[in-house]
């Protein structure tokens, strides 16, 4: 604003004597270039966080149409941080021997996006999940869930049937500082001696074993260097709040003791004593950003994960969706399938959210009733496609017209991506 109004004032000034002094007419182009250079460059951070739903290395490899969906998507968006959750971490061997290769899948994405493979850095690294799961008599790993007595199988800890499943990964085109700060073998009751782990069970009726990790997937501080100043970007994917049928399950306290953790870590305190040795929390006024799907609608409080959001909140600065919108909803197009807020932004005092956006195009729903419609007669536009769902009420497929662009967003994941722009205030 303040280089607008000075320019105004060189204008009126100039406007006078423009005829009579040629060099004063360079200068005010060379304002008005330095403005705009000023403008372009007013978020130092633009960041883009996004849950692709059980992105593994099957479908890296194949570019599938989830992949496909996905990259026409993110192509769209003008970001120098991608944050990305349930993105297999790709070990040899797993599921099976057709895969060789280790650590790449995000790199491998970023390919298909177009990213230069030597400028963008990535940071990625194996979540919990899956690293007790147990192999098939053929000595592989499932590869779906679609496995007979699939949960025989599964890591009984951490979830996931087979190791690296669901794990985070985040790329940047910035300039890497020092090595990112890997936390995924904390155990639970090291962060919370208090935690009363008999009350909890596993999906296969065990009771919790006390060596559990606190982390179920991982924590990971990735500094980054920003005009002299070193950024902390902080990803988690937390446990879900939520049962899985499991009426025991630690899940809810468990998630909420995962968010604990992001907020000692990144402000000094939570709401419980913290003493680890081997883990200090950031210096104070330190720069960070913290994204990713933290699993919890701050919006229903019976969560023990959103209560703690909710303080942790007050001291941060976050952008969570114009009104509190969705950034998760339910497979398929009911009209009343599960919508959720998950995922977020947040930063530090000492950084300014200059704007954010959650990315959930118009459905433009338009019902056409439960009778198979006629395709002659209904002649749908290009951008709009016919889908259908399962009325239980009526015992019959119901059928919809969509925007093409949200059946693309719907085929891509489950969730929405989420954008920031961010400036640093110094």
């Amino acid at each position: 604003m303040e280089c607008i109004v000075s320019i105004i004032v060189k204008i009126q000034f100039i406007g006078r004597h423009i005829l009579k002094n040629l060099y004063l007419f360079l200068a005010l182009i060379l304002l008005l270039s330095s403005c705009s250079s000023l403008f372009k460059s007013r978020a130092d951070l633009k960041v883009v966080h996004y849950n692709i739903k059980e992105l593994d290395s099957q479908k890296i490899k194949d570019f599938d149409i989830q992949v496909q969906k996905a990259n026409e998507i993110l192509k769209e968006f003008d970001f120098n941080v991608l944050s990305l959750n349930e993105v297999q971490y790709d070990y040899p061997n797993i599921p099976n021997k057709s895969f060789t290769s280790k650590g790449e899948n995000i790199k491998k994405f970023m390919m298909k996006l177009g990213r230069d493979y030597e400028l963008w850095k990535t940071s990625f690294y194996p979540a919990n999940t899956g690293q007790r799961a147990q192999k098939l008599n053929n000595q592989n790993y499932p590869a779906n869930f679609q496995t007979p007595n699939i949960m025989n199988y599964a890591d009984q800890w951490n979830f996931g049937i087979y190791p690296g499943q669901y794990s985070s990964g985040l790329s940047f085109d910035l300039i890497p500082y020092g090595n990112p700060i890997v936390i995924n073998k904390l155990k639970w009751k090291e962060f919370n001696p208090k935690v009363n782990l008999n009350k909890f069970k596993q999906a296969d009726g065990l009771v919790i074993n006390k060596n559990i990790e606190l982390f179920d997937k991982n924590f990971v501080d990735t500094p980054v260097e920003i005009d002299g100043e070193v950024v902390h970007i902080i990803t988690l994917h937390t446990v879900p709040s939520y049962h899985f049928g499991n009426k025991s399950s630690p899940n809810y306290k468990r998630n909420a003791d995962q968010l604990r953790f992001l907020e000692w870590y990144t402000t000094g305190k939570t709401d419980i004593e913290v003493s680890l040795p081997g883990i200090q929390p950031l210096p104070p006024n330190s720069y960070f950003v913290a994204l990713g799907d933290w699993n919890t609608d701050i919006r229903n409080l019976k969560n023990q994960g959103s209560r703690v959001l909710k303080n942790y909140f007050k001291k941060v600065n976050v952008w969570i969706g114009e009104n509190y919108d969705l950034t998760h909803e339910a497979d398929g197009y009911h009209p009343n399938r599960l919508k959720l807020l998950l995922d977020y932004i947040v930063t530090s005092k000492n950084m300014k959210i200059i704007k954010g956006k959650i990315h959930a195009p118009s459905e433009e729903r338009l019902f056409l009733g439960c009778e198979p419609p006629n395709l002659e007669k209904l002649k749908l536009p290009a951008h709009r496609v016919l889908v259908h769902y399962f009325d239980k009420s009526v015992g019959k497929k119901c059928y919809v017209s969509i925007s093409k662009k949200f059946k693309n967003y719907k085929d891509a994941s489950d969730h929405f991506p989420i954008s920031a722009d961010i400036k640093l205030i110094k």
